[in-house]
């Protein structure tokens, strides 16, 4: 049993992953407003074993954490720098952050597209009661979100 554990821990040493990198911070300031845009484009994700190109934010993968407190405003410009293609448009979906979701970001409930080449504002004011929390943001078209997901 002995030589099968130093085994395994010798294995996982010689595939050791880099350091974990830390996405770039959008924090809402003392005004209680965050303002941030997200390119959505095709980059180049590299680590020390694998290089592969994949949909990013900002260049990024992750995108970057958009930090807001209760009662804070922020808006978030979603610039698509996707090549033209149908399964190119985008949009921008939060997950756990309650939010209108019959705002101008959205059009009957689902997350207004963004086409190629195209930006648009999303806007959004927290409750100040809103609970804190880990939440997320991802591209949410019907017609081309299983491809967006599994190109990053």
């Amino acid at each position: 049993m002995t030589c099968v554990l130093a085994a395994a821990l010798t294995l996982a040493a010689a595939v050791a992953q880099p350091a974990l990198t830390q996405p770039r911070v959008y924090e809402s300031g003392a005004s209680g407003t965050l303002d941030a845009t997200l390119n959505v484009n095709v980059g180049r994700i590299a680590t020390s074993k694998f290089a592969f190109n994949a949909r990013t934010y900002n260049g990024g993968m992750p995108g970057p954490t958009l930090r807001v407190k209760p009662g804070d405003s922020f808006r978030v410009t979603l610039t698509n720098s996707l090549g033209p293609g149908a399964v190119n448009a985008t949009s921008l979906h939060l997950h756990g952050l309650h939010v209108d979701p019959l705002s101008e970001a959205h059009v009957d409930g689902s997350p207004r597209k963004v086409a190629p080449g195209e930006s648009l504002a999303f806007e959004y004011t927290l409750r100040a009661d809103h609970p804190a929390g880990t939440h997320w943001y991802h591209p949410h078209l019907y017609e081309s979100a299983a491809t967006q997901h599994a190109d990053g």
